[in-house]
């Protein structure tokens, strides 16, 4: 089924975890040749814009972006002048993109201490043009359903700009695989996972190993990269099918999996014999149980079970909100003292953590050559790279 709609070129506004933005830029340029991108545009961090989009290409962009939390439409872009909302408002184009019997919400985002009303009033606001705007252009007026919405249409105001873009992904950030039978205590964001496998640059016929795997997240992001798996699969509830262009279209017809399948062996390790039982039901979820190979070991006994590792990537499981008394335990310490006997000589380290001094109290001789602070929701993380 052809896409149908406006053949103008549109430009696309990405949201991304705040501190992979390069990464993010990275994966676009490998799908979109020879598009300006601009990281971080009208004064808001994780936003990442894209000129001159076909309509064709968007569910393509949409399932293989692997690092992104929300893909829209950018309609337009104002000074900063809210007296002028409903001139905005009636001057983005909805016609190609609404159709009837749609609900609507607004979202709005601010960065603009100046401005005293509140992002729900200024939502309010926006919402009612909209509704006004569609009624005019439909003969319809729609429902407003602020839980489950069909049509969203985001705002974001920062010191100089207001920033109209119709989200294609929905309630549910993309980060949000729907892999996970079992929840981790302290789960990393799949998108962050992948993000840093991404920069860890893998080669095929390699070991990656995973020595704190928790809930398994990490293995089972690198394992649907190395298969080719769309890590949307599992997801029905995307916004980007209700919209007038792209309604006749399946998700399936742009989720090619299998192909071009990557040689590598993946392991993700634990202590916790619970967490490796979870670890398992996602991987099988997610479709790669045959690719992923899960073992009961204690992350300061790597060389018991590994004579060389090419690739450890790991979030410790006080990463995020958990605190075992890590630094009593010597865990760090000891997992660097292990690293130094099974790492290859061009073997690299990625580490996801809110204790960057650990890591660097207790690297040895690793070398970090990258290092980058993380937003993960509202908490600050960073991420490594180390390699001999």
């Amino acid at each position: 089924m052809e896409i149908t709609g406006s053949p103008a070129p549109i430009n696309l506004y990405i949201s991304t975890s705040i501190g992979i933005e390069d990464i993010t830029k990275e994966e676009i340029k490998e799908v979109l040749k020879d598009r300006e991108i601009k990281v971080n545009p009208f004064e808001f961090r994780g936003k990442i814009f894209v000129r001159d989009v076909n309509l064709k290409e968007i569910p393509h962009i949409f399932f293989k972006l692997r690092t992104t939390e929300r893909i829209g439409i950018l309609t337009g872009v104002f000074e900063c002048d809210l007296n002028k909302l409903k001139n905005y408002v009636f001057s983005l184009n909805i016609k190609d993109f609404y159709k009837k019997n749609l609900s609507i919400a607004v979202r709005c985002k601010k960065r603009n201490n100046k401005i005293k009303l509140s992002k729900q009033e200024i939502s309010a606001e926006i919402g009612k043009w909209l509704i006004r705007r569609i009624r005019d252009e439909f003969d319809f007026t729609p429902s407003v359903n602020l839980e489950e919405p069909d049509f969203i249409l985001r705002c974001d105001i920062s010191e100089r700009y207001i920033t109209f873009w119709l989200d294609l992904t929905g309630n549910s950030a993309m980060h949000i695989r729907k892999y996970r039978v079992f929840e981790h205590p302290a789960p990393i964001k799949g998108n962050i996972a992948f993000a840093l496998i991404k920069k860890m640059g893998i080669k095929e016929n390699k070991i990656f190993v995973d020595p704190m795997t928790g809930g398994g997240t990490i293995p089972i992001e690198c394992a649907m990269w190395a298969k080719n798996i769309s890590p949307y699969h599992l997801r029905n509830d995307f916004l980007i099918f209700k919209l007038k262009p792209f309604e006749d279209l399946k998700k399936e017809d742009f989720m090619k999996t299998g192909e071009r399948e990557k040689n590598l062996k993946i392991f993700g390790s634990d202590i916790n014999l619970e967490f490796l039982k979870g670890a398992k039901e996602n991987a099988k979820r997610a479709g790669v149980e045959d690719y992923v190979k899960f073992i009961n070991l204690d992350a300061k006994d790597l060389s018991k079970a590994f004579k060389k590792i090419d690739y450890i990537a790991f979030n410790p499981p006080y990463g995020l909100r958990m605190r075992i008394g890590e630094e009593e335990k010597g865990i760090m310490k000891k997992f660097f003292e292990e690293a130094e006997k099974v790492l290859s000589d061009k073997g690299k380290i990625g580490i996801i953590t809110a204790r960057m001094d650990l890591v660097r109290k207790h690297r040895r001789d690793f070398r970090i050559i990258w290092r980058r602070k993380i937003f993960h929701g509202g908490v600050r993380i960073f991420g490594f790279i180390l390699r001999k």
